[in-house]
């Protein structure tokens, strides 16, 4: 552990992003409050992490070399964490298959991350789903969330943080809360994924609706499908004895409330996918149905740090998509950084 950093910084937003931000900068010796509306346990629309699949599927493009690597340097930390803490802390490998119904001209190399997975293979023709064109089959992480949650909770509190439980309109109101004053806080880090829209304000943030299906049972795998005006997804939450299902993309569609039509699209396309856990009757056992806003932003995610007045600052991570958790600790490494050098500067 680093020597103690004698400077205070909030984190706003407990969700992954947040709760990833505030064990980086523990570790680096800053003294951490976290300020959040939702906290891990609690179920709300407003809250997206604990509606997540969730596992380990890049969502960067071929040439954004900077969220290849949040990416990478995320995947290679939980490989490290997986080592020292095991099942415990919620992650677990699988093979993750990824089929495409429509193989276009350059998938394979447009896939940068090929190369950093164990065990990357492309899948012969005749060993193809009906009606696909493409497969390939890598190591992939696999997230049962709730734990994971749990387990970044316990960390952050094991080195000393505390927490706020408060609501604001905008992000400079924190500054003013009670239990903030006190403590000298040199800057925020805004890790409040769709509240952003309205406490910064930024209206780039909007939401892309993901609807899933909890089943019974845990999949052998992690399989993906992307047809050419669907996904279908399942992703087994090792150690629950159940299995996620998807899912669907649903821009700027703000209803919290599932869509039976498309409930029934996720069973059936999911079916060849995942034909181990059908019951006798070909079924799949359904446990619940589930609805996130993933909090996705125009022009990307936003790592930024801004200086506010009295020498402080202000640094904005936001706008992950359905990318939170597999960016998580290279977006925490990057305000880590961004925030060491604030303090630098002003000495």
């Amino acid at each position: 552990m680093p020597p103690l950093i004698e400077k205070e910084v909030v984190v706003c937003g407990a969700g992954v992003i947040g709760l990833q931000a505030a064990l980086t900068l523990l570790e680096e010796g800053f003294r951490v409050t976290i300020v959040a509306k939702h906290w891990p346990g609690e179920k709300d629309i407003e809250y997206t992490s604990p509606w997540a699949g969730a596992h380990y599927r890049s969502y960067a493009a071929p040439d954004d070399l900077q969220f290849q690597k949040y990416e990478l340097e995320t995947y290679k930390y939980w490989l490290e964490l997986l080592k020292k803490d095991g099942a415990e802390c919620g992650l677990s490998i699988l093979p993750d298959t990824y089929h495409w119904d429509c193989a276009k001209h350059g998938t394979i190399e447009g896939l940068w991350w090929r190369t950093h997975v164990p065990n990357f293979i492309v899948h012969e023709k005749s060993k193809l789903l009906p009606s696909t064109e493409l497969a390939v089959t890598y190591d992939s992480f696999c997230i049962n969330v709730p734990r994971y949650l749990d387990y970044l909770i316990s960390r952050v509190g094991e080195l000393g943080v505390k927490t706020i439980t408060a609501e604001v309109d905008l992000l400079e109101e924190i500054f003013e809360l009670p239990g903030i004053q006190e403590l000298d806080v040199i800057g925020i880090v805004n890790c409040t994924g769709m509240g952003a829209r309205g406490l910064v304000p930024d209206d780039k943030v909007y939401p892309t609706k993901g609807q899933t299906v909890l089943v019974k049972g845990e999949a052998k795998q992690i399989t993906f499908r992307e047809g050419n005006d669907y996904v279908a997804y399942v992703i087994p939450r090792v150690g629950s004895g159940s299995t996620v299902l998807g899912g669907n993309q649903g821009v700027n569609d703000w209803s919290p409330k599932p869509d039976d039509e498309l409930t029934n699209k996720i069973l059936q396309r999911c079916k060849v996918l995942a034909p181990e856990l059908l019951n006798k009757h070909g079924e799949f056992d359904v446990m619940e149905v589930c609805v996130g806003r993933r909090p996705t932003r125009e022009g990307g995610v936003r790592i930024e740090l801004v200086e506010y007045d009295g020498g402080k600052f202000i640094c904005h991570c936001y706008g992950h998509g359905g990318a939170g958790y597999q960016t998580s600790v290279g977006s925490a490494r990057e305000v880590c950084r961004l925030v060491k050098e604030f303090v630098e500067r002003k000495g």
